[in-house]
């Protein structure tokens, strides 16, 4: 008898175990495709946002050739590609320092606006204090600015899409008034 509660004890402990293992490697507990290229195209938003800050980005790393931003800006319109995102930024650089304020970044997936399933774009809400450096004339002026930005990838892991959210337009204002 001993023998046979003895086996049966070992028996249901190894079906627990076997059962485990097997219920761990299930595909429900393994990331979606959409989830692990959130998961990696957060890495690439993280490391864009650093290299804004540093006003050291390297465009062909972070931007697809058919790089657009559309306008979110009241009567704004425009489609932006490449190459004027680039001009602009390197105006923005010679007149401002930007640094991020949050702490952490809250980064969340975006999804398909079909399907409503986690799609590998990245929503951003964060914060940064824009500084108009100091002139022999003027003195230097910090604003913050809270912002939302999405960033759409294709296939590759390149930014396609990027649409920025916020005053960006009144800081400007702000940080260029003679007050």
């Amino acid at each position: 008898m001993k023998k046979i509660i003895y086996w049966m004890v070992v028996g249901c402990f190894t079906i627990t175990i076997l059962g485990c293992s097997v219920t761990a490697t299930t595909d429900e507990d393994k990331p979606s495709a959409g989830q692990q290229a959130f998961e990696k195209n957060s890495k690439s938003v993280m490391d864009y946002i650093n290299a804004w800050e540093n006003e050291d980005v390297d465009y062909d790393r972070f931007f697809a050739q058919d790089y657009e931003s559309w306008g979110t800006a009241f009567g704004d319109s425009d489609t932006t590609r490449l190459e004027q995102m680039k001009e602009s930024n390197q105006r923005l650089f010679n007149a401002y320092d930007f640094k991020v304020v949050t702490d952490p970044i809250n980064l969340l997936p975006g999804v398909d606006n079909d399907t409503k399933e986690i799609d590998g774009s990245v929503r951003v809400y964060y914060e940064w204090a824009i500084t108009k450096t100091a002139t022999d004339s003027t003195e230097a002026k910090t604003g913050n600015l809270k912002m939302y930005q999405a960033y759409v990838f294709n296939d590759e892991g390149k930014i396609t899409l990027h649409l920025t959210y916020g005053d960006f337009g009144g800081l400007l204002d702000y940080l260029n008034s003679e007050d």
